[in-house]
C-alpha cells in the first residue's frame, strides 16, 4: 500500500518537484513523511480544481499546505495564502483602483498572441507583431523601464487589445511601484462628479490620489459624459497636474486627438477643446493607431 502511495505521489509533477528538488527527500524519507506528503497532494488537487476562492472546501479556507523541513528530516505541516488570495492581496497592494479584468494585469489570461509575444523590459523585440503594435509596446516598454515619462496613447476603431496590453504593463510596472491606477473613463468620471457634490472632501481627496499616483490609464478615453463641468473640475485639473510633475498615463481610446477635441467642443468651446487637444499631443506625441487583427 505504501509503495502504491509513493508511486502515486511521484507520479503527480508537482508532487514530484516539491518531493525531489525543493525537499529533496530521499526513498526513506518519503516513507517518513508519507502521511503529510498524500496530505498535500490532495489540498494541492483541491486548488487545482477550484473556481472561485469564495467557495474553499478545505477545513481551513483559502490556504494550502506548505510542508516544512525539521532538522531531524521530518516534515511539520504549515499553511500560507493560496494562489488566488495571494492574487488578490497583491492586486489590492499594487492598485488602488483597478476597472478592469483581473485576468489582463494578473498575466493568467494570454492575449490572441501569447503574453510571451510581448515586449518585455529585460527581452528583445517579439516577432510576428504588426509595425503599428511594435511601436506601441516599445512606447509602453520605456515607460515601464523608467527610460521615459511620455504619455502613450492607443486607438483604434473597437476591440479590447488596446485596453488588455496596455493594463497589462501597468501591472508591470505597479510591481515596483504600488499605487497605480486603472480606470474606465466614463465611470471614473461619474463617480468623481457624484463626489463633488455630495462629499467634497472624498472628492478631493480621490483626485489628489489620480493626479499623483505612479501611472494613471484611462481605458474607454472619449466616452466619458463630456460637458464643462467635467473638463474644468474633473479632467483639466487630472491632466495639468500629471503633466506638471511629468507623471505618465496611459490611454486606451476610440478617438483621434481631433475627434476628441470635437466631441468636446460643442461642450466647452473651441478654445478650451484644442487646449486639451494640444496638451494630448504635447504630451503623447504620435497616437498609435492599432487594430485588434496582426495585419497593418
Amino acid at each position: 500500500m505504501n509503495a502504491k502511495s509513493k508511486d502515486d505521489l511521484l507520479a503527480d509533477p508537482l508532487m514530484a518537484n516539491l518531493i525531489n528538488n525543493n525537499l529533496k527527500l530521499t526513498q526513506e524519507e518519503i516513507s517518513k513523511n508519507l502521511a503529510l506528503l498524500l496530505e498535500v497532494k490532495d489540498d494541492r488537487a483541491l486548488c487545482r480544481t477550484c473556481k472561485d476562492k469564495n467557495d474553499c472546501p478545505k477545513t481551513i479556507k483559502r490556504r494550502i499546505i506548505i510542508p516544512v523541513m525539521n532538522e531531524d528530516r521530518t516534515l511539520t505541516r504549515n499553511y500560507s495564502l493560496c494562489s488566488k488570495e495571494n492574487e488578490d492581496f497583491i492586486i489590492t497592494a499594487n492598485f488602488f483602483l483597478l476597472s478592469c479584468p483581473r485576468s489582463w494585469v494578473n498575466g493568467s489570461k494570454k492575449t490572441e498572441y501569447g503574453i510571451d509575444d510581448f515586449y518585455y523590459p529585460d527581452k528583445g523585440e517579439p516577432r510576428g507583431l504588426s509595425v503599428s503594435k511594435l511601436d506601441a509596446v516599445k512606447a509602453l516598454a520605456s515607460v515601464i523601464r523608467g527610460e521615459s515619462d511620455r504619455w502613450v496613447y492607443l486607438r483604434s476603431e473597437a476591440g479590447s487589445w488596446k485596453s488588455s496590453i496596455a493594463a497589462y504593463y501597468v501591472s508591470l510596472y505597479a510591481r515596483k511601484h504600488p499605487g497605480c491606477a486603472i480606470a474606465s473613463t466614463p465611470k471614473l468620471v461619474e463617480d468623481l462628479k457624484s463626489l463633488s457634490i455630495n462629499n467634497k472632501n472624498e472628492f478631493e481627496k480621490q483626485l489628489k490620489r489620480l493626479q499623483q499616483c505612479p501611472l494613471l490609464m484611462l481605458d474607454e478615453f472619449g466616452n466619458e459624459y463630456q460637458t464643462e463641468y467635467v473638463y474644468s473640475n474633473i479632467l483639466l485639473p487630472l491632466l495639468s497636474y500629471r503633466s506638471r510633475e511629468r507623471l505618465p498615463i496611459f490611454f486606451a481610446s476610440d478617438f483621434k486627438y481631433s475627434q476628441i477635441s470635437g466631441l468636446y467642443a460643442s461642450k466647452i468651446g473651441t478654445i478650451k477643446a484644442e487646449q486639451l487637444k494640444n496638451l494630448l499631443k504635447d504630451r503623447c506625441g504620435k497616437s498609435f493607431a492599432i487594430s485588434d487583427s496582426n495585419l497593418d
